[in-house]
């Protein structure tokens, strides 16, 4: 019996010793992600504001106000920052909106940043709802805005889901940076569109050599509403 019962223990034990302490180094961070990142001057970033989501977390969010009174500005983009990254990683893109007279919200998701628990959410549409709760905050603040959903990498993936749902229907269009959406999924070829948008032209400061954001491709999907929005893909 107490062979038995060894062979049973021994096993987790050794399975409990690896969780608990790993069972190799961390891996190394990818240059071509990590060092676009590093370049970039953070001292004009704009500090953190909090909007309350309905559980009571505060989600952390950085905004970029366009010149002249918040209540006025025409146009707001939510730009939804890549997985392991935090809103302030959007920030020469953000300046770039900015400067071309746009709002610009790029919130810590949750579970990134200073949004909640590091690496945690509570349930599946947590992010969905934590969503809703800044575009009714958005909404609140500018309310003759109309509401652009931009996101990078997964961020784009994370605008994508949006883009069909319920929610989608708050936004003029969405916009897709580098979008990861799945290890099978190629992208096509974008459509050119050339300085044809403010989007479209400061997107072409964003960091990433590998982003051709100022080249994009935009086709319509029905909308929960009566009427159609934008994708845009870049």
């Amino acid at each position: 019996m107490w062979i038995a019962f060894a062979a049973v223990l021994t096993p987790l034990a050794i399975l409990a010793a690896m969780i608990g302490f790993g069972t190799s180094a961390p891996p190394t961070p990818m240059a071509s992600i990590s060092d676009p990142f590093r370049r970039v001057d953070y001292g004009d970033a704009p500090p953190i504001a909090r909007i309350a989501a309905r559980d009571g977390t505060p989600l952390a969010v950085r905004i970029w106000n366009a010149a002249g009174a918040p209540a006025d500005a025409g146009r707001v983009v939510i730009a939804i920052h890549g997985s392991s990254a935090m809103g302030l990683s959007l920030h020469p893109l953000a300046k770039a909106l900015r400067d071309a007279g746009m709002t610009v919200y790029a919130p810590d998701i949750r579970g990134h940043g200073d949004s909640g628990r590091r690496g945690d959410i509570g349930y599946a549409a947590h992010l969905d709802d934590d969503l809703a709760d800044v575009v009714t905050a958005v909404r609140a603040a500018h309310p003759k805005a109309t509401l652009v959903l931009l996101g990078f990498s997964s961020g784009g993936g994370f605008a994508l889901h949006i883009a069909g749902t319920k929610l989608g229907g708050q936004f003029e269009r969405a916009v897709l940076l580098s979008p990861m959406l799945g290890p099978s999924r190629r992208p096509r070829a974008a459509r050119s569109m050339p300085g044809s948008h403010p989007i479209s032209r400061a997107s072409s400061r964003w960091p990433f050599s590998g982003a051709p954001a100022s080249t994009l491709s935009t086709a319509c999907l029905p909308s929960h509403s009566q009427s159609r929005r934008k994708i845009a893909s870049a």
